[in-house]
């Protein structure tokens, strides 16, 4: 009844907050973006840690720097899962199967270029079980902006290599 929608209404209002101070917290255009600068807001914004994988399960960033209290046993089995789906014809996101992440974490591929597989993987882990639909929602839109991010670092080093060549 009546707890129930104070109970909504307040978690409502906490998110709200999260977003607000995750978005106070973007750095100005002027700035210099990295895969590393989005780890810490999809962090924040589901109230607990982010990481980014390669489609080997290489850690390319973190945040924060214990992520979400994975173990190296813990970082393993999830670096062989991501391998694994990665290898799989279409990957989509899953809720890694480890103790330590069941049912507070979700792995979101980022797309590589059409009909390829996915050029990394963003895993945000919640503080607290079970990962609601906000953090979901949230971890596939931070998984575009880890896209656009590797795709502007990927032709800025084109650019860089073109340039040098022509000089």
């Amino acid at each position: 009844g009546s707890a129930r929608k104070e109970f909504s209404r307040r978690r409502s209002a906490s998110r709200r907050a999260v977003s607000r101070s995750a978005i106070a917290m973007l750095p100005a255009r002027s700035q210099r973006w990295d895969s590393a600068s989005i780890a810490p807001f999809s962090a924040s914004a589901i109230a607990g840690a982010s990481l980014v994988q390669d489609a080997g399960g290489r850690e390319l960033a973190r945040h924060p720097r214990d992520g979400g209290g994975l173990d190296t046993d813990a970082f393993d089995a999830l670096a062989a899962e991501i391998g694994a789906h990665s290898a799989n014809g279409a990957p989509a996101a899953f809720a890694p199967t480890s103790e330590t992440l069941a049912e507070r974490a979700l792995c979101v591929p980022v797309p590589g270029r059409a009909g390829g597989g996915p050029v990394a993987w963003l895993t945000v882990i919640s503080d607290r079980a079970p990962l609601g639909d906000f953090e979901r929602l949230i971890a596939r839109q931070a998984s575009m902006v880890v896209w656009l991010e590797l795709m502007r670092e990927r032709v800025v080093r084109e650019t860089e290599r073109r340039l040098a060549g022509d000089l």
